[in-house]
């Protein structure tokens, strides 16, 4: 079995859709004395899905320090562990980090069974240049560190990639765009899942087709880098509707608002008329 050579196996699980487990990691799950969760619910499912039958210990932000002696002492005494988050690639703004330290200062064996992403799920559906990247995960929840952190990234040519919670997504749309401009973004929100939802344009056009609904879930959201002159964001029909009306109670003509929008889409005005007004 894999865990013969390994004394612990970081396991990434499914972002939403279950059946993204792989054949090995339920393997792997299925052949460890014990099974570390960020949350133990959410590991239960799983249990209760591909019936593995280790033990679930918790292991979070809060416990992972004063946890870890009685693991790595069950590690050295032959016991072997897998560790999983709450979705996702385990250390990907999730615990473990301070395991995995424990485990390379003690000469243990460790590997990967890699799998789903959340940051590289939502970087392959945004359409938005993928290479290079860099995943920041949730902001700091004070105002001037965020604001001092999104200073420095302004000056990054680089996709960014963040998470937020949907009470934030707002607030945070709003932060982006003042201090990194009106650049293109992408939203995704239920990823894998029978209702995944990704939206595009630019972070203005976002802002005011989510102002009016009630978000829900986990966001992932992708910012695109600076001065990008080519390719704009690929912008889906609703998206070119509701910047369009944005443009025009901003006081924008018709004609004006088709040109300003054929620039921020890409598409051309005559094909743009097609999909916004041929049909009015």
């Amino acid at each position: 079995m894999e865990n013969d050579r390994y004394s612990l196996l970081i396991i990434a699980t499914p972002i939403g859709n279950l059946e993204d487990l792989s054949p090995r990691a339920q393997k792997a799950l299925s052949s460890v004395d014990y099974v570390l969760a960020e949350d133990t619910r959410r590991a239960r499912k799983l249990k209760t899905r591909f019936g593995f039958t280790a033990p679930i210990v918790s292991l979070h932000d809060h416990n992972e320090k004063s946890r870890l002696p009685k693991i790595i002492a069950l590690m050295k005494n032959g016991k072997t562990f897998a560790l999983i988050s709450d979705a996702g690639t385990p250390l990907v703004s999730d615990p473990g980090f301070l395991l995995i330290r424990n485990v390379i200062q003690e000469g243990l064996s460790f590997t990967h069974v890699p799998g789903p992403s959340a940051p590289v799920t939502a970087l392959v559906l945004s359409g938005l240049p993928p290479h290079p990247f860099l995943f920041y995960g949730f902001l700091p929840a004070g105002e001037q560190r965020r604001s001092e952190i999104l200073k420095e990234l302004s000056a990054i040519h680089a996709t960014l990639v963040f998470f937020e919670s949907p009470d934030r997504v707002l607030g945070f749309l709003r932060e982006v765009g003042n201090q990194l401009g009106d650049r293109d973004a992408v939203i995704c929100r239920e990823m894998t899942k029978l209702h995944e939802e990704v939206q595009r344009g630019k972070i203005s056009t976002l802002l005011t087709g989510l102002s009016s609904r009630k978000l829900q879930g986990e966001y992932t959201i992708v910012i695109g880098p600076p001065g990008q002159t080519s390719d704009s964001v690929i912008m889906d029909k609703d998206t070119l509707q509701a910047r369009f009306d944005q443009l025009q109670k901003e006081g924008y003509s018709r004609k004006d608002a088709l040109k300003k929008l054929s620039k921020e889409s890409g598409r051309s005005r005559n094909e743009l008329y097609d999909i916004l007004l041929k049909q009015s």
